[in-house]
């Protein structure tokens, strides 16, 4: 068995102890896994060994509460950003968003920075030269629009709904980027969106402060004869605090509850789009589900693909065992020997 027949081995057994919740052990195998992988030799199975070993990883430190420590685990198990596969950092970003870990901004900025636009139609990493260059690390050299996009987005909300909450930043960002131009302009108008939201509620947290201030204001004047009518009424002195209790209850009722799946609208012309962050949370979690699926039917069908070989092999040892005895073809005309006359 090769070097690579027993890694995919122990990255099954990782894939195994991640499905039956034992994360501990998942993590500690997944990380050793990553740290052999990275010193083979560059190519297309290396690329998948470390996307399979750094899903197992990632998803194992979520379960395990550790998801703050996923950038840290990115940055010690691959040997540089570029290296990291895409659907790693994906996931990885998610789950810190998911948090409101603001960890993951610089080492997006890292990593979108690596690729290029060519044609309008495709990324390329920054190191090759053509799309169909594969010099650059793990020879995975492309990323499609859609794909680098996902991780535009998911930088963008860390950017303006995370820590600072620079609007300002992101569209700076957004006009720098490499980008293709419709897309930026839809991205560039959410933002444009969010500015003016922004505005608005200042000015209205700024008018709503100068009304509380006009309030104080006019209770202060009025606050002895209050104070006065107050003491020489028993009834409202007994119903005071009932209607203070009716007071908070209904401010309570209607204080927004904390909500942390906010929404994404997209307008393309006539047409907007809502987009939940839990569901592009719940999407991540099927499409690992999906690929964890994936992996386990590669597996069986290794499996079958073996056991069927070792079987053709048997047969075909059998079929020529039982050809290759030579058979002398005049033993039937030869007369008896001499013993077997005399016992007959």
């Amino acid at each position: 068995m090769d070097a690579g027949e027993v890694i995919w081995k122990e990255i099954e057994l990782a894939e195994s102890y991640l499905v039956c919740a034992m994360f501990e052990e998942a993590v500690a195998l997944s990380s050793s896994v990553l740290k052999r992988v990275s010193q083979l030799e560059n190519g297309i199975e290396k690329n998948e060994m470390m996307e399979s070993a750094g899903m197992v990883l990632i998803q194992s430190l979520k379960e395990l509460g550790r998801t703050s420590q996923i950038l840290d685990e990115l940055k010690v198990s691959f040997p540089s950003v570029a290296a990291i596969p895409f659907t790693v950092l994906l996931f990885g970003a998610c789950f810190h968003f998911s948090e409101g870990l603001s960890d993951m901004q610089s080492l997006l900025e890292e990593f979108l920075s690596k690729w290029s636009l060519l044609n309008e139609e495709i990324y390329v990493f920054v190191g090759s030269r053509s799309i169909d260059d594969r010099e650059c690390f793990d020879g995975h050299a492309q990323l499609t629009v859609d794909e680098y996009l996902q991780l535009v987005h998911v930088y963008l909300r860390i950017v303006t709904e995370i820590g600072l909450k620079d609007v300002d930043l992101a569209v700076s960002w957004v006009e720098k980027a490499a980008l293709p131009e419709g897309k930026r302009q839809i991205i560039l108008r959410r933002l444009d969106y969010l500015q003016s939201k922004k505005a608005a509620s200042s000015s209205q947290s700024s008018s709503s402060s100068l009304l509380r201030n006009d309030h104080r204001t006019h209770l202060s004047s009025s606050e002895g004869l209050q104070a006065s009518e107050t003491a020489l009424d028993p009834a409202y002195q007994d119903g005071g605090s009932a209607n203070r209790e009716t007071v908070l209850r209904l401010h309570k009722l209607t204080k927004p509850s904390f909500w942390p799946f906010r929404t994404i609208t997209l307008k393309f012309g006539s047409f907007r789009l809502v987009i939940s962050t839990r569901k592009i949370v719940l999407s991540c979690l099927l499409v690992l589900i999906y690929y964890l699926l994936r992996r386990k039917l590669t597996a069986l069908k290794r499996m079958a693909q073996e056991q069927g070989s070792s079987m053709k092999k048997a047969l075909v040892d059998l079929w020529q065992l039982a050809f290759s005895y030579q058979v002398n073809p005049l033993a039937i005309a030869q007369p008896l020997s001499g013993a077997a006359r005399g016992v007959s």
